[in-house]
């Protein structure tokens, strides 16, 4: 069995054998942790709605425009470093619990925010 259906077959019946269980986790490779992230995410949403995300995206977005008044009103450079690693904080703790602000589960969730593509400015793209 493959792991993304020992993955599947774990979220719908809540168990696996022993040696299913023993084979997903010795053959676990990054497609199947990509795999069970984006199925972990759904889940969540599916339980939480968007809350969870919307609420993390308020905070970068709050972040972002201190930091930008910061820098334009002409605020110590102390200040400005001081938001600029709050602002790595909160992006990083973010995109560690729910992707990248360009994901389509944020993406749905935030897209009619005025302030959305500032956000999604925040992010590197390179598209293949």
């Amino acid at each position: 069995m493959e792991n993304i259906e020992l993955i599947n077959k774990l979220n719908y019946s809540g168990e696996l054998d022993f040696e299913e269980f023993k084979h997903l986790l010795s053959t676990y490779d990054q497609k199947d942790f990509e795999y069970a992230k984006e199925l972990a995410a759904k889940i969540t949403k599916k339980i939480f709605g968007n809350k969870i995300y919307i609420r993390g995206l308020i905070e970068i977005r709050e972040c972002v425009r201190t930091l930008l008044e910061l820098q334009t009103e002409d605020f110590p450079e102390e200040d400005i470093k001081q938001e600029q690693v709050k602002l790595n904080k909160l992006y990083d703790s973010f995109t560690k619990k729910y992707g990248l602000i360009n994901s389509r589960a944020n993406t749905s969730a935030f897209s009619n925010d005025n302030s959305f593509y500032l956000l999604c400015s925040l992010e590197i793209q390179v598209r293949i």
